[in-house]
């Protein structure tokens, strides 16, 4: 995939200091991320931490410089910033100006620092690793229109749907999304529709895979019931809840239906060991992913 930048690090690592790494948003307490990214950490043998970085919407430029000054080598960003995260940036990959969400920032060959997104790559590769699932054909379904969403109609589109309905309380969000992604090339042999919530029912009732990429509770109400899906269609949920299954309410109607499913802990896990070789130039294996993902879920037993 084209990122517009080598994937090899930009900069020497240095071992004059302790290497600065962590997840921008807000809240963040709750994240995972510090968690799985310290193993990977631990399994690279680098003098690094990661940390939870709670930043306010109003003050995310100013975090940003801050992070910038003590040479932060790496960020991931969540909720609520992926989009705004841009702004502030000196440049963005192809892929993260396409989908105009940025969850991975990196620095550039000149230090400074860029944007990229390795959330559609992680939903990607977490239904790909699922053996249950399989090509995705017809009409897909994806929840939302924010820049979680935006990544979820680019995989989706990836993994061979015909036909994406992306349905949101804002149908202006949702137009301004498709447009974007429309003009961008990304989901060239995908045709894209803005579908009202009051009308969803006939789109539903023919979906072959739903994404939840709204941020929903993981324990309130699921923003569509599953069981208005075939029961053969694939459900996925970007975010995550307790248990080792990464139970949400939307995922656990889904399972008790029998559904092939996909959890935000499996996705989470993915789009860590992308942005990890986008910052160190190092693939992690397969292994170290499944150790990353095993440490999530007995973190959430």
């Amino acid at each position: 995939m084209d990122r517009s930048y080598s994937n090899k690090r930009s900069l020497p690592r240095t071992t004059a200091a302790t290497e600065v790494y962590g997840v921008l948003g807000w809240p963040v307490a709750h994240s995972l991320s510090p968690l799985i990214h310290s193993l990977a950490i631990s399994r690279q043998g680098l003098d690094a931490v990661y940390l939870a970085l709670p930043v306010e919407p109003s003050v995310l430029g100013a975090a940003l410089e801050g992070l910038d000054s003590i040479g932060a080598r790496g960020l991931n960003v969540t909720a609520p910033h992926k989009q705004e995260v841009m702004a502030h940036l000196a440049g963005l990959t192809d892929l993260a100006a396409g989908l105009g969400s940025v969850n991975c920032i990196f620095r550039g060959p000149d230090g400074s620092l860029h944007g990229d997104n390795t959330d559609m790559e992680g939903i990607l590769a977490a239904i790909s690793a699922n053996p249950k699932a399989g090509p995705l054909e017809g009409t897909a379904v994806v929840l939302g229109a924010g820049g979680a969403s935006a990544s979820a109609v680019g995989a989706v589109s990836r993994l061979g749907a015909r036909h994406v309905a992306v349905m949101g309380r804002r149908q202006d969000r949702v137009k301004a999304l498709l447009d974007r992604l429309e003009s961008s090339g990304l989901c060239r042999t995908t045709t894209l529709e803005a579908v009202p919530l009051d009308a969803r029912e006939p789109v539903l009732r023919s979906a072959s895979a739903i994404v939840q990429a709204t941020s929903a509770p993981p324990d309130g109400p699921p923003p569509i019931d599953p069981c208005s899906l075939p029961e053969s269609s694939l459900v996925v949920d970007m975010i995550y809840g307790p248990g080792r299954d990464g139970g949400t309410r939307f995922l656990d109607l889904a399972r008790r239906r029998g559904m092939t499913t996909v959890d935000g802990l499996s996705i989470l896990a993915w789009q860590a060991a992308f942005s990890w070789e986008r910052w160190v130039g190092e693939e992690l294996d397969k292994a170290a992913v499944e150790a990353m993902l095993d440490a999530a879920r007995n973190h959430q037993k």
